[in-house]
């Protein structure tokens, strides 16, 4: 995994997942298969982020799940990792574990959101 930086984040990419999605895809079908993906994650972020502000910590446990799948195939692990988190932290009901979990991933999203176009073939 390489790491790339943010503010204060040190956030991983797993290059092999990212490289068994976008295996047999051409360059372009490779970046838009990662822009959907990451569009996706973009609003579970902001949904997961509306739920929890209402307090439905099932849902938001739910789509943050979502967020892991979808990370996990792009090979955002810090992300992952972190929306494993939320999801943890929603499904106990932990109101301000949970807000503060989610304002890190949202860190860690724009971080990961930034550092994954770093990539420069998509069609590994």
């Amino acid at each position: 995994m390489e790491p790339f930086y943010g503010k204060s984040e040190e956030v991983r990419l797993d290059r092999r997942r990212l490289a068994i999605l976008c295996c047999g895809l051409t360059a372009q079908e490779a970046r838009h298969a990662v822009f959907r993906a990451m569009d996706e994650i973009e609003s579970r972020m902001n949904v997961t982020r509306e739920i929890l502000a209402r307090d439905e910590f099932g849902a938001a446990a739910k789509v943050a799940r979502g967020m892991v799948a979808i990370s996990d195939e792009l090979g955002l692990a810090s992300f992952s990792r972190v929306a494993a988190d939320v999801a943890r932290c929603a499904a106990r009901g932990d109101r301000i574990a949970a807000a503060a979990t989610m304002e890190r991933l949202i860190r860690i999203g724009d971080i990961s959101m930034a550092g994954i176009w770093d990539v420069r073939d998509l069609s590994i």
